[in-house]
């Protein structure tokens, strides 16, 4: 029978080797991390939200209504000087 090479070397690549098992990690951490970890830090850095008080939590879901007009009254007393001085322009050069 005759061979063909393309198709020899694609069934080499096919028919692989099973790959080795992954070697077991016992412990997770980044090389070179301490071995001890604050007791105290742990319940924080896990949950961060537990650490906080019931009223904070209602301050953090009540929406701010007034948030976008104190935005906009902003926007204008910083444009207030600019309106100001144009205004003064027109007045002084506009008597002619």
């Amino acid at each position: 029978m005759l061979s063909d090479p393309d198709i020899d070397e694609l069934i080499a690549r096919t028919i692989a080797p099973p790959a080795p098992e992954a070697p077991v990690i016992h412990d997770r951490r980044r090389p070179g991390r301490p071995k001890t970890v604050n007791p105290h830090l742990i319940p924080l850095l896990r949950a961060p939200h537990k650490g906080e008080d019931e009223k904070d939590e209602e301050d953090l879901r009540r929406v701010d209504v007034m948030a976008p007009a104190r935005g906009i009254g902003a926007a204008v007393l910083a444009c207030l000087p600019f309106w100001a001085v144009c205004g003064a322009i027109v007045l002084y050069f506009g008597r002619g």
